[in-house]
């Protein structure tokens, strides 16, 4: 026989897992919450170095310098980054290698499209970015890229973010002409 009352253990029981539930609200909040408190991101860090709308291949990254963190020595990389409040943007990139890949971000490091070499067939991507509002259709089938006339047309879900080519490093003696690929990349308003 238990010395304690049944309505003490009934409501020990619903206070635990009351607890859990507000842990678990709280945990999710602030996992949720923390790319938008962020300082130092990279969308940040390339704001200072790279003008908006235009296609900048990164150095080489390396122990002690990286534009943005945890850079692999063995890819390189070119970014743009994108405003979309001047209009639509038009973006061309030769893919050298099927490994090659594309990825979309918004500032705040939510990817939103990515796309490999091998996934499109081809090696030349010409992409046109618009801004949610700017196209026509319903919720779902505005925001999935959509191939026409060998070109994408990718909708984003912010005016500002970067687009970033990744090209793995075959070996050494490819770096002078993955790096030549890499700049002749464009990204730029349809205005300009």
């Amino acid at each position: 026989m238990s010395l304690k009352p049944k309505w003490l253990e009934a409501s020990a029981l619903y206070w635990a897992l009351f607890g859990l539930v507000f842990g678990a609200v709280i945990h999710i909040s602030a996992v949720l919450a923390l790319p938008y408190m962020a300082k130092n991101t990279a969308y940040q860090r390339l704001q200072g170095i790279l003008p908006a709308n235009s296609m900048r291949l990164l150095p080489a990254a390396s122990p002690d310098q990286q534009a943005i963190a945890f850079l692999t020595p063995d890819v390189r990389y070119a970014v743009c980054r994108f405003d979309l409040t001047q209009g639509p943007l038009h973006f061309s990139a030769k893919l050298g290698q099927p490994t090659w890949s594309i990825a979309l971000y918004s500032r705040y490091g939510e990817n939103f499209y990515t796309v490999t070499a091998s996934d499109l067939k081809r090696t030349d991507v010409v992409m046109q970015l618009t801004r949610s509002g700017a196209r026509t259709g319903g919720p779902l089938t505005s925001l999935v890229p959509v191939l026409s006339d060998n070109n994408l047309h990718v909708v984003a879900p912010t005016d500002d973010g970067l687009i970033v080519v990744r090209a793995p490093l075959l070996g050494t003696s490819y770096v002078a002409e993955i790096e030549t690929t890499l700049k002749a990349a464009r990204c730029r308003t349809e205005t300009q």
